[in-house]
């Protein structure tokens, strides 16, 4: 049995969707922690980083993956959109000026709101 013609868009949306929500919930997480949110869903020709945020004199570009487990959604970041995610901060930073120092950090969504925070390790 073949699945609805619009079957795959809503899919898409649903997961966009969820992208969203665990984008919102990053946000707030790390509004909490003291961060302050310069930009959502930066985008450039090259790529795009989903939250650049600053806390102190450190510049974070965020990127945000939500799934079932932790694990999925840190494999869900491949080593591709890494370099898209450095190549969009490249642009960020010749808009924006920054001299202090920088970080790539990832935020991992679970189910349930649970939320991991890594920090300047997994890129």
């Amino acid at each position: 049995m073949n699945p609805p013609p619009n079957a795959s868009a809503h899919k898409k949306k649903k997961a966009y969707s969820r992208g969203l929500w665990a984008e919102f919930i990053a946000c707030m997480f790390l509004r909490l922690k003291g961060y302050r949110l310069l930009e959502k869903r930066f985008r450039t020709k090259v790529g795009e980083v989903d939250l650049i945020m600053q806390k102190g004199g450190i510049l974070h570009f965020i990127e945000v993956k939500t799934r079932r487990r932790f694990i999925d959604a840190a494999l869900a970041i491949s080593p591709q959109q890494k370099k898209r995610i450095k190549k969009a901060a490249t642009y960020y930073l010749y808009a924006h000026p920054h001299n202090g120092p920088i970080q790539f950090d990832a935020i991992l969504v679970k189910k349930g709101m649970h939320i991991k925070h890594i920090q300047n390790e997994y890129f």
